[in-house]
């Protein structure tokens, strides 16, 4: 793999993409031009730490995404108009202060690394639209009363994520919330949910106690929530969303048979 001498490059250059091009070697970000828009060197072959200390002030969208770099990252010190950061597919580990990020960012990418620690996600930029944590080594309880108001998709699965979750006060525009394969626990009341969430995947967790399906907003495409303890299942099916298309239930103690018929007619199955 050839390695990027990135500190040869125009000094008035503001645009740089260079994604799967078999680059490799070490990945010095010190001496970007000073005017550099967007930067995406995704899909290569960089090794080794990098320091986000002294990226460009001008920065608008950094892009990492699958490499073989590792280390931890320092993202107190981000540009002040940043407003996409991803490092997906990588092999960063330690925590993240996700506290004081530049309140321009509207997507944060960090999924499939090796990030572990808590997470507080109750200091996220107000103008946050996507945040992307899954596949990492998270873990403790969270929060999720407090997020930003402008979210949209809310990625936390395959984490060690516990404890209770409140989906009482998500943010009104959230469209997406997926936490499959954590370890959350307690009654599950999913009858304050916002009125433009479209999916909520929950699968592989430990939530018991009643599953109520009434009051479940009419945007609702997909719930999913196999594999969790659930000891009975309430609710009228027939007024369930009329925009659902996948309805993943768990396997509980006690589903009447009415609701198993009111789930055949609406699905029009043919046999109950």
């Amino acid at each position: 793999a050839d390695a990027l001498d990135l500190s040869k490059l125009p000094p008035n250059l503001a645009y740089l993409s260079l994604e799967n091009n078999k680059l490799g070697g070490s990945l010095p970000l010190t001496s970007l031009p000073a005017h550099l828009v967007y930067l995406r060197l995704c899909g290569n072959r960089f090794i080794g730490s990098v320091s986000l200390e002294s990226l460009p002030g001008s920065l608008q969208t950094f892009s990492l995404d699958g490499n073989q770099l590792e280390g931890s990252l320092d993202l107190t010190n981000l540009p002040h108009g940043l407003t996409s950061f991803s490092v997906r597919n990588n092999y960063f580990i330690g925590t993240v202060n996700l506290s004081q990020l530049p309140e321009s960012l509207t997507t944060l990418s960090l999924d499939n690394n090796g990030f572990e620690g808590s997470l507080d996600l109750q200091h996220l930029p107000e103008g946050l639209t996507e945040l992307a944590l899954q596949a990492n080594r998270f873990h403790g309880s969270v929060d999720l009363t407090q997020l930003s108001p402008a979210l949209r998709v809310l990625t936390l699965e395959l984490n060690h994520l516990d404890g209770k979750l409140d989906l009482s006060q998500l943010p009104r525009g959230l469209q997406s919330l997926s936490a499959d394969n954590n370890k959350f626990t307690g009654v599950l009341d999913i009858s304050k949910l916002p009125s433009s969430l479209a999916c909520l995947s929950l699968n592989d967790n430990q939530f018991s106690g009643l599953l109520d399906l009434k009051h479940l907003p009419s945007s609702l495409a997909t719930l999913s929530l196999e594999g969790n303890l659930f000891q009975k299942v309430s609710g009228d099916l027939t007024t369930l969303p009329k925009h659902l298309t996948c309805l993943s239930l768990p396997d509980v103690v006690e589903v009447p048979a009415s609701v198993i018929k009111q789930i055949a007619r609406l699905f029009e199955c043919d046999q109950v």
